[in-house]
């Protein structure tokens, strides 16, 4: 089977797995995003896995430069591609974006570990009456402290 023929199957059974999974984004037919983290949370990143001519029979190129995940840290970043490319060469010959966004789901954690929990900047909440409660959080800060405040 060629490279094209196994991409157009691969694509097949990502849109099938996929169907109505709201964290899968399917940008072009080469092209595919996953979010993995709760939405809009600090310890989330999207996935973007996309096909040269050559895949499966080389890597997917793995971006983590999209808009979604300008809040996180270029050491951050790096590391979730380099691991990602680690299990990619694994599955080198075979189609490999389903086993890269389920590795991402199930390692999120340990992906994620060296992000911070939260942003610096004005963190806002309600308090137990229900007034507006807004304080400044820095990225060395740790829950028990912004609880404290």
């Amino acid at each position: 089977m060629s490279n094209k023929e196994q991409q157009e199957e691969e694509r097949e059974v990502l849109l099938s797995i996929y169907e109505g999974d709201e964290n899968f984004f399917d940008i072009s037919p080469t092209q595919y995003q996953y979010k993995v983290g709760e939405d809009g949370a600090n310890k989330s990143a999207m996935i973007e896995v996309s096909w040269g001519d050559d895949y499966p029979e080389e890597l997917p190129n793995i971006n983590l430069h999209v808009f979604y995940n300008k809040h996180l840290t270029s050491g951050v970043k790096e590391h979730v591609k380099s691991q990602l490319l680690t299990e990619a060469e694994g599955l080198m010959g075979i189609g490999s974006t389903y086993t890269l966004f389920e590795y991402a789901k199930e390692h999120k954690t340990s992906l994620l570990k060296l992000q911070p929990s939260q942003k610096d900047g004005v963190s806002c909440g309600l308090t137990r009456t229900g007034s507006i409660h807004h304080s400044a959080v820095t990225e060395s800060q740790t829950t028990e402290e912004r609880a404290a405040e």
